[in-house]
């Protein structure tokens, strides 16, 4: 799927959601591995971000009104990413 594909996929989602008031919600997240990405390129398109540490992994996470889009990434050994 295309990022372009994606976009529109949930726009037809939300145009669903507001057909159907009754059905029930999904989560208020959405979670992206960014195992492999340039992180610190990625903390620059989310623009306003917040960073949370786990032992393991660091959050980035971005808020939509009450969603959020938050991508996690694997630490590095010995000391925090970006």
């Amino acid at each position: 799927m295309t990022h372009i594909e994606y976009a529109q996929a949930l726009r037809q989602i939300a145009t669903w959601y507001a057909e159907h008031l009754d059905a029930p919600l999904p989560g208020s997240s959405i979670d992206v591995w960014a195992g492999d990405v340039n992180l610190p390129a990625l903390i620059q398109m989310l623009g306003d971000v917040e960073k949370s540490y786990t032992t393991d992994h660091a959050w980035f996470t971005r808020r939509f009104g009450k969603m959020r889009l938050q991508f996690v990434a694997p630490r590095a050994a010995g000391g925090d990413v970006v």
